[in-house]
């Protein structure tokens, strides 16, 4: 519902995170399909050879980093919508970015190949899309507009 005084209107987290973490799944999901996502990590573990020879490199289980797109495209969103204020949004957004990046030399170090694109694309877009949604809506979290009495107004007696 609309205040007279405030213009944007309310914001709703459950069907907009929903929405947003279906959105970035299915975005990486659909990279992953056509072979962007192998191609973006084959390269990530050829920048990583000198860490580790490419060999000795195993895999990760196949379902574990499609668990971690999941737990990302819709906990990141949820978190961001119930955290009030842009900075604060946008720190959380760039953390999990650095977070995510951050996985790829340690996975090299632990003689793992570095399945993080999917992830790191994934979390880019549900923060980007989270930014841009609660710019635009007044969250629950957010505080309210200052009423401003009108001049002549008697102040409230207690």
């Amino acid at each position: 519902m609309r205040s007279q005084h405030d213009p944007t209107p309310a914001g709703h987290i459950v069907p907009t995170v929903v929405a947003i973490g279906c959105m970035a799944a299915l975005l990486a999901a659909g990279m992953g399909a056509v072979g962007l996502l192998e191609r973006m990590d084959l390269a990530l573990g050829r920048g990583f050879a000198s860490i580790n020879p490419p060999a000795a490199s195993r895999s990760l289980p196949l379902a574990l980093p499609w668990l971690v797109v999941v737990a990302v495209s819709f906990g990141l969103p949820l978190a961001m919508l119930n955290v009030p204020g842009f900075w604060r949004r946008l720190v959380l957004w760039l953390s999990t970015l650095v977070l995510v990046a951050g996985w790829a030399p340690v996975l090299a170090l632990a003689s793992r190949e570095p399945a993080v694109s999917g992830v790191f694309i994934a979390a880019l877009w549900c923060g980007l899309c989270s930014l841009v949604y609660a710019s635009r809506h007044r969250m629950p979290c957010d505080p309210r507009p200052v009423r401003q009495r009108p001049h002549g107004d008697p102040s409230p007696t207690h």
